[in-house]
């Protein structure tokens, strides 16, 4: 990996909002670090600083990865949000206190969230239970 991308990955890992497992801010944003600028797309994501597009293929830039690829750049980001930063920043919790975490805000389906935290309707622990059940 390029010596400015470790940079940037030292400077994600000592960053405040990753420690409070906040959004990650999107390229050009004033707590950006500026190295992402010459990487990754302006007004994304920070993380889109380690994918790279191949023609349809989002591919993740992290050695120890396997060369990870998607024709999605949500997954991509995603799975370097997860595997290589840990981060959880959509916490779920339900009445009965048992918090879970989805990977990124955009779901396919309706979920009524803020960037922050997701809302848990009642409707959905209903059908939760009733797929356990079959």
């Amino acid at each position: 990996m390029d010596e400015d991308l470790q940079t940037l990955e030292s400077l994600i890992n000592e960053s405040d909002w990753l420690a409070r497992d906040d959004p990650e801010p999107n390229i050009g944003d004033v707590g950006c670090p500026q190295v992402a600028e010459g990487y990754g797309t302006r007004g994304q994501s920070l993380f889109t600083a380690f994918i790279t597009k191949q023609g349809d293929v989002y591919k993740c830039e992290f050695e120890r990865c396997l060369a990870y690829s998607t024709h999605s750049l949500e997954d991509a980001i995603r799975h370097i949000r997860w595997h290589h930063f840990s981060q959880r920043p959509y916490p779920c919790i339900p009445p009965n206190g048992d918090q879970w975490y989805v990977p990124h805000c955009s779901l396919p389906y309706s979920f009524p969230c803020t960037r922050r935290r997701l809302t848990w309707f009642p409707r959905i622990a209903i059908v939760a239970s009733l797929a356990r059940m079959t």
